[in-house]
């Protein structure tokens, strides 16, 4: 499984991550009202318990210039990371033996 988000480990913002399989945290959370607040740690907590947690997985991170900013746009620190992001997951892929191939324009 490849996972790209944004991550908050107290780095400077723009700060690329690449976490690997038992090193990405996992928890479940407590006070939460509601099954849809569910997160990516409670997610991959309870993949664990039921014995269904992905064999591989690649968890690439920035750290956001703003954590409180649901839904706006990408900041420049964190758009300088989309390139070297993507290379880290192609280097990745082609470990797995997946050949990533770019794909025709198809914009009129």
């Amino acid at each position: 499984m490849l996972v790209f988000d944004a991550i908050d480990y107290g780095l400077e913002p723009g700060s690329l991550q690449v976490i690997r399989d038992g090193d990405i945290p996992s928890y479940l959370g407590f006070g939460k009202m509601s099954l849809h607040q569910t997160g990516f740690q409670e997610v991959l907590a309870l993949a664990g318990l039921m014995g269904q947690c992905p064999r591989d997985l690649l968890l690439i991170g920035v750290q956001p210039v703003e954590l409180e900013d649901f839904g706006g746009s990408l900041r420049e620190p964190v758009k300088a990371q989309i390139e070297p992001a993507l290379a880290v997951a192609l280097e990745h892929l082609a470990g797995c033996g997946v050949v990533a191939r770019e794909r025709p324009d198809t914009a009129h």
